[in-house]
């Protein structure tokens, strides 16, 4: 007992045991003496290789479980008929001016309209506004001329046209600086509120009264004004420009694009600069600053094409620009006036 094995616990291998350790080797032997089975198939063996790829590949797939789809339900039958689909009805077409008729210039001269225009007092001073009328065709006695006449103008705007029917337009060219103020402006608001009659508005003093009795106007036509102040007092200061070149009212008789001054009148107020203030349709089509074309306006059309507002002195420039450009005003308000 000494850590050795004694000689009588040795037995020695059967030859069983021995027979089998060796079967391998015996069996390489012999493969390796018999031509063609020593040697690998590498063609089988790869068609092997493919075959046991798809397999897998095949297996994989089966395993793999697939999304489906829920069975449709079985429709019920149907207890009542379904209501019969109705066609979709087309928008309808954007609205347009109709076409104008071909007496539009017949329909416009013999349009009611009454002219407030207070230079009218004044031998000295050419008026603008009546030329521009006849310019058009209007004659004297075929629309009411109240000159100067402040007085009787509210009456007459309150009241209606000789014939009984309202004013188709309303033109105040109001120049003179203390000019109409106070419940004019009411009344212009209730007369433009009605839809009847459309209005020329020459106001250069609008600074003073644009918090008051103006301010519903104002609002409603999209605009407010600040002071046009003379600044260095020169003719330099009542450059305008075209802001809207295109624009009906710059180009609806004659086109108008040169604003030459005619006359300075050394006052520090040169009327008022407009500015859109998006509670209306205001659109600025005259103004000193073209680079800023939504304020330093002093011509603008609002109220759907019912009010058109200038805040510069008509006599400040040229008068065969300035009748041009009246006589625009008077065709276009017309034109719209009556829908065309």
């Amino acid at each position: 007992m000494n850590g050795h094995l004694r000689p009588d616990y040795f037995r020695p291998p059967r030859f069983s045991v021995l027979f089998i350790l060796l079967l391998p080797f015996f069996v390489q032997v012999i493969a390796c003496s018999i031509p063609g089975l020593g040697e690998v198939n590498t063609n089988d063996m790869s068609a092997t290789i493919t075959v046991m790829q798809a397999t897998i590949n095949a297996e994989a797939a089966t395993a793999t479980p697939q999304p489906t789809s829920p069975p449709s339900p079985t429709p019920l039958p149907p207890t009542q008929e379904p209501p019969t689909q109705e066609p979709p009805t087309p928008p309808p077409p954007p609205a347009t001016s109709p076409q104008a008729p071909a007496n539009l210039e017949e329909i416009i001269l013999s349009s009611r309209v009454l002219l407030f225009e207070d230079v009218a007092g004044n031998p000295e001073v050419f008026r603008y506004v009546a030329a521009a009328m006849e310019r058009l065709g209007f004659r004297k006695g075929s629309y009411v001329d109240l000159g100067d006449a402040q007085g009787r103008l509210m009456d007459r705007m309150i009241g209606n046209a000789p014939d009984g029917q309202p004013w188709d337009l309303i033109i105040i060219a109001a120049e003179d600086r203390s000019g109409i103020q106070g419940t004019f402006f009411e009344v212009l608001e209730g007369i433009l509120n009605s839809g009847k009659t459309s209005v020329i508005l020459e106001a250069w003093y609008l600074d003073e009264v644009h918090l008051g009795t103006a301010k519903p106007i104002l609002l409603r036509c999209g605009v407010d004004v600040v002071n046009w102040f003379g600044g260095s007092r020169t003719p330099a200061d009542l450059k305008i420009y075209a802001y809207q070149p295109d624009h009906p009212l710059l180009n609806e008789v004659v086109s108008v694009r040169a604003f030459r001054i005619a006359d300075y009148w050394p006052y520090e107020d040169q009327g008022d600069l407009m500015f859109l203030t998006g509670t209306g349709d205001a659109q600025l089509v005259l103004g000193t600053r073209p680079d800023e074309p939504n304020s330093y306006g002093v011509l603008a059309e609002c109220y759907n094409g019912r009010l058109i507002l200038q805040t510069m002195s008509t006599h400040n420039y040229l008068d065969e620009t300035m009748v041009t450009l009246w006589a625009n005003y008077i065709h276009y308000a017309l034109r719209k006036h009556h829908g065309y």
